[in-house]
């Protein structure tokens, strides 16, 4: 999930500057390469885990330690999905970044959604789990469908920003973007 950060992070081109637009593009569109190589890696990997070993990942969800954890799967769905979203259309047919973009997101979610209501679940009807187990990581499964929204965001943004939307970057002395009438609000 690390590296789709950095490529979205890096087809922003933080700080706006049109110096290094070329290097954070380039940037953005290796690491999402990266992203994607490492995503149905390790995707493959958990999710041949649960058609191989059921019984053993029904066990980790139901865990409070480990569970939390599967929550981590949907939500690297995701970022690939914005990843997608950012720097898929310097590589791939518009059509194309839509479809990934819709199919991750749909995906993600739903796995997302099913995880942390297990999770909560478990949590809740398993005796076991010792009132001092909570913990941070609890967090992940339920938190994940919120960010299903986000997933497609930087499709928006990334056509702004690169003069392809209604919004340009502004001529003052503090930098910003300039967005004409048409558009209602500036990207942030």
């Amino acid at each position: 999930m690390g590296t789709g950060i950095v490529a979205i992070v890096a087809r922003a081109n933080p700080g706006n500057v049109p110096e290094l637009a070329g290097l954070t593009n380039a940037l953005a569109v290796l690491a999402a390469g990266a992203a994607w190589i490492l995503g149905v890696v390790l995707v493959g990997l958990a999710a041949a885990r649960w058609v191989r070993h059921p019984g053993a990942a029904l066990r980790d969800l139901r865990d409070p330690l480990r569970g939390a954890l599967h929550g981590t799967f949907p939500a690297a769905l995701l970022v690939l999905a914005a990843v997608t979203a950012a720097s898929g259309p310097d590589v791939l047919p518009s059509g194309v970044v839509t479809a990934i973009v819709a199919a991750l997101a749909l995906v993600g979610g739903v796995i997302g959604f099913v995880v942390g209501v297990a999770f909560v679940a478990g949590l809740l009807t398993n005796p076991a789990v010792p009132a001092a187990s909570p913990n941070g990581s609890w967090f992940i499964p339920p938190v994940v469908p919120a960010i299903v929204p986000l997933s497609s965001s930087p499709s928006s943004r990334t056509a702004t920003r690169s003069g392809r939307g209604p919004c340009s970057p502004s001529a003052t002395r503090r930098g910003g973007w300039a967005c004409s009438s048409s558009s209602s609000s500036a990207p942030s």
